[in-house]
């Protein structure tokens, strides 16, 4: 099935979906309650309820996108950056990257789409029902804490692009068989990089279950280690009987380097990091809005495609002095940040007016953009526009606050951008935008009429980085 036939099912699928607010549907459910999700409700779901209710709730999250228009200034988030398992599939995790995508889309963007992860529910092949309803338990909860984001339209959920490897999402969509040598380089690179920088310790936890932990530098791993449950013996480990034998009578073993080669995790890592770059470029060039990421390895691949030396160089002296530390306000709700929002529209309008005459002029300086312009432009243009709001933010949030304790290491955000030589095909545009499942705006797109300051970024090849960094408080 191609591309544009799964966003038609899923299309299909959001006009026989009648409208509720997800409060609504899960209350119906029994599945939720005013304090939240019933945790003992869904561990009694079997797994044909469990997707049906993902199905409905997909439905439901799609029907909110298409029945709003496109917005100015919007962006479409990385997989593991808008909640789904990647890079860490632990619940506190998926809710720190989740809560801080959220706080980026309800202040400085119109609207971040992000991948549906309701529905990983239906691709789970054999795993057991006890870790499905936990899984599936997790993913409500990670609705329920976007939910005022999901209503309000800052937050908008696309179809799944289903099981595509990279050579066919490739052939679909348009990528020249130069940029998919760059892509197969690529893959082979971080292949090599992963086998030799990381080491790899097989333990089992159960009969027949087995516990496969990958370790390395924290830029492969956010905690510097990675996990996956295994529900059958590698096969490597049944063709050695010494190893396994060790394995079952001290029920852990580190592997060697060849076996390590051999079980293959390396390339399921690289394979997979290959993936969701690509997934994230294919996805953001069909809803024209920018890649945006808190992975800095995202970055680097996206360096190492373009084959740009000059471009790379540009990017660099970008993150180095335009990067944009602004309020976080971790201590605030997601509800009341929108209130926040509402109240002190102006000064978010005007940093972000100064932020986008920043891009613009990044863009066209070419080769002549020096670490001297960039000092420049951020001392005449951002610097202001961040003094200002930094002042108006901290004072206007006095009252939102859900407590009066002063925390010990206070937050900022950092936004970085740059760009990146075309991978997709710019063909590719219309396909999501022609069957109306891209129409969203936020209530800030109303009131953005401010002169040529404020201008569309279109997708040029552009991507954002959305880090939060720790202040030591005073």
């Amino acid at each position: 099935m191609t591309e544009i036939a799964v966003l038609l099912v899923g299309y299909e699928r959001i006009k026989d979906t009648k409208m509720q607010t997800l409060y609504q549907y899960l209350r119906s459910k029994g599945l939720a309650s005013r304090n939240g999700v019933r945790q003992e409700s869904v561990q009694k779901l079997t797994h044909i309820k469990m997707e049906n209710v993902a199905r409905e709730l997909d439905g439901i999250c799609l029907e909110k996108a298409g029945r709003r228009r496109i917005p100015t200034f919007k962006h479409f988030a990385s997989l593991a950056l808008g909640g789904s398992r990647e890079e860490c599939a632990a619940l506190e995790c998926r809710q720190k990257r989740l809560d801080a995508l959220s706080r980026f889309s309800i202040m400085y963007s119109d609207k971040v789409f992000i991948k549906s992860f309701i529905t990983d529910i239906c691709n789970s092949g054999s795993t057991p029902i006890d870790i499905l309803r936990q899984g599936f338990c997790d993913d409500l909860q990670l609705l329920w804490l976007i939910r005022p984001l999901i209503e309000s339209g800052d937050v908008g959920f696309i179809p799944s692009f289903g099981c595509i490897c990279r050579n066919c999402m490739c052939e679909q969509f348009g990528v020249d068989l130069g940029q998919q040598k760059r892509l197969d380089g690529l893959y082979i690179k971080l292949a090599n990089d992963f086998l030799g920088e990381t080491s790899l310790k097989i333990q089992q936890i159960d009969k027949g279950i087995f516990w496969v932990e990958q370790r390395g530098p924290e830029s492969y791993f956010p905690h510097g280690f990675q996990g996956e449950i295994l529900y059958e013996l590698p096969k490597p480990l049944g063709r050695r009987p010494n190893i396994l034998k060790k394995l079952l009578r001290d029920r852990e073993i580190t592997a060697s380097h060849t076996l390590q080669k051999e079980l293959g995790a390396h390339r399921k890592m690289a394979g997979s990091v290959v993936n969701n770059i690509l997934y994230g470029l294919i996805a953001a060039n069909s809803y024209e809005a920018p890649l945006l990421t808190h992975n800095p390895l995202h970055i680097s691949c996206l360096n190492e495609l373009s084959g740009d030396v000059n471009l790379v160089d540009r990017n660099n002296i970008a993150f180095e002095v335009l990067t944009s530390h602004v309020p976080f306000l971790p201590d605030i709700s997601l509800k009341n940040l929108l209130k926040l929002r509402s109240r002190e529209k102006e000064c978010f309008i005007l940093y972000r007016a100064a932020l986008n005459r920043t891009i613009n002029e990044f863009k066209s300086s070419g080769s002549g953009f020096t670490k001297h312009t960039a000092k420049e432009l951020y001392g005449d243009v951002l610097a202001p526009e961040l003094a200002r709001m930094d002042r108006k933010i901290k004072q206007a949030a006095k009252d939102l606050r859900t407590t009066a304790r002063r925390a010990v290491v206070s937050t900022v955000g950092a936004i970085s951008f740059g760009l990146y030589a075309g991978v997709i095909n710019p063909s590719v545009a219309p396909i999501v935008t022609g069957i109306g499942l891209a129409k969203v705006a936020s209530d800030i797109v109303k009131v953005m009429a401010i002169g040529d300051g404020e201008k569309a970024i279109a997708n040029e090849g552009m991507y954002f980085l959305w880090k939060t960094k720790q202040l030591a408080g005073k």
